[in-house]
């Protein structure tokens, strides 16, 4: 499934290479890759944050939408429940 997704958040991580001393980085190498890692993470809680804010102004719209097709089924009904009574008196003349 394809989202929509800022453009750089997609290549936004990418794993570094294999390093000889895999087993025992030294300071610096796990600094960088602390500070990726810091990045990387504010980037994708940014953009749930976002998603989740565009999620609830859909649902917000929808239950509106909602109520209006049960408001106009309501009224629609309302009507036909005044009309029949009449149509049926009239077919049976």
């Amino acid at each position: 499934m394809e989202q929509n997704l800022e453009p750089g958040l997609r290549n936004l991580y990418q794993q570094t290479s294999t390093r000889k001393n895999w087993d025992n980085p030294s300071r610096e190498e796990m600094v960088r890759s602390l500070n990726k890692a810091h990045t990387v993470n504010k980037a994708l809680v940014r953009n749930v944050d976002e998603l989740l804010s565009k999620l609830e102004n859909e649902r917000t719209w929808r239950k509106r939408l909602m109520w209006a097709f049960g408001a106009t089924w309501a009224v629609f009904a309302w009507v036909l429940k005044l009309i029949i009574p009449f149509a049926v008196k009239g077919m049976i003349k």
